[in-house]
């Protein structure tokens, strides 16, 4: 995993070094510190924080483009060859590719920036669902700054953080505008969507977009048997091609689902899905009946998921203490989620799959 972030000072003005790290240094927790690489060039500037792994310096392609990417494809293998760089790593593709062009031939998550000096043009671009986070800050004639989180573009020391209190309460009782972050001149680059910014201004290039079908004409079991192929298809995609795999299984729909289909999988190639369940039946005030049936109910269907239930504490006190709109990701030790990752982390799982937000996923490309 990475976070990226960088500007372009659209005046000339070189970047300071002290300024990359320091949105480097706001984009990493006390207690999940990174690996910090840096590149700048004269007006543009780059900084990479990876977790789990050491940071390569970004630097120019033969062509003098520069990226940094937050990444993660499925099928990869695909990608390279079709890009005809079978043996690059992931990161190392996107570096040799340009954006949008290959954004929509790229399913995965990504989040990338790239510099190009030749066009001198910079662009932000967000994967099809927005999975991966990517904002910026543009004053036009000035600076255009980015981070994957908020926190990354005020260290910058460009803008104020100052609250946007309408976005707030169209946060709490309705959908979010389009684009819109919970800091005034903060913007989100919008799923399946490239930002191109010029010195002369900024232009929009949406690279896919969701669009309505023609309501099928067949059978009830027709539909049902074209959905079970295509998540069937989509959860293969996300496999990797070796090594453990870990799930959420929570008894919804949507985990149950891809928790199903990924031990069917795996058990065809002699290898076994590590399940993990939230089961806390506590919480201050508040009767908690608990999945536990809609989860033994999934574990009856597949016995050979290997399952462990996740006894988290979930408490009023992590998330009100600890909760940021710069960078809105409760990374405590005690939070539900990183419970689960430690455990699925020591039973050596390098992947996590997931049905949480599967309803949220139409939104996103609205």
């Amino acid at each position: 995993m990475r976070l990226i972030c960088g500007l372009w000072q659209l005046d000339g003005r070189p970047v300071a070094r002290e300024t990359l790290e320091a949105m480097c240094q706001a984009l990493q927790s006390p207690v999940y510190p990174g690996s910090v690489a840096l590149w700048s060039d004269g007006p543009a500037g780059f900084g990479q924080v990876s977790f789990g792994e050491s940071a390569d310096a970004p630097k120019p392609n033969a062509s003098g483009q520069v990226t940094v990417a937050d990444v993660r494809l499925d099928e990869p293998d695909a990608a390279r060859e079709q890009a005809g760089m079978p043996h690059l790593a992931e990161a190392a593709l996107l570096a040799e590719v340009s954006m949008p062009e290959w954004a929509g031939r790229l399913p995965g998550d990504y989040a990338v920036a790239q510099w190009n000096p030749a066009r001198k043009t910079l662009s932000l671009t967000r994967d099809a669902l927005g999975v991966r986070p990517l904002c910026f800050y543009h004053l036009p004639g000035r600076v255009v700054v980015f981070a994957s989180l908020p926190a990354g573009l005020f260290a910058a020391g460009l803008l104020s953080r100052e609250l946007d209190r309408e976005q707030l309460a169209r946060e709490l009782i309705t959908l979010p505008a389009a684009g819109a972050t919970l800091f005034r001149d903060v913007r989100n680059v919008l799923p399946g969507t490239s930002m191109l910014f010029t010195k002369q201004g900024q232009r929009t290039v949406r690279y896919w977009q969701a669009a309505p079908r023609e309501p099928m004409r067949g059978t009830r079991e027709a539909a049902a048997e074209e959905l079970c192929g295509l998540l069937t298809g989509a959860v293969n995609s996300c496999l990797p091609p070796a090594g453990p795999v870990a799930a959420h299984l929570s008894g919804g729909l949507d985990s149950s689902a891809v928790a199903i289909l990924a031990s069917r999988r795996l058990q065809a190639e002699e290898r076994h899905l590590l399940a993990y369940s939230f089961l806390s039946d506590t919480w201050p005030g508040l009767p908690m009946t608990g999945e536990r049936p809609y989860v033994d109910a999934v574990l009856r269907q597949e016995p050979a998921i290997r399952w462990t239930p996740v006894g988290a504490v979930f408490s009023p006190e992590w998330l009100h203490d600890r909760w940021s709109a710069d960078a809105p990701l409760v990374l405590w030790h005690g939070a539900p989620e990183i419970v689960f990752c430690y455990a699925a982390a020591w039973q050596g799982a390098g992947a996590v799959l997931s049905g949480w937000g599967g309803d949220e996923g139409w939104w996103a490309t609205l």
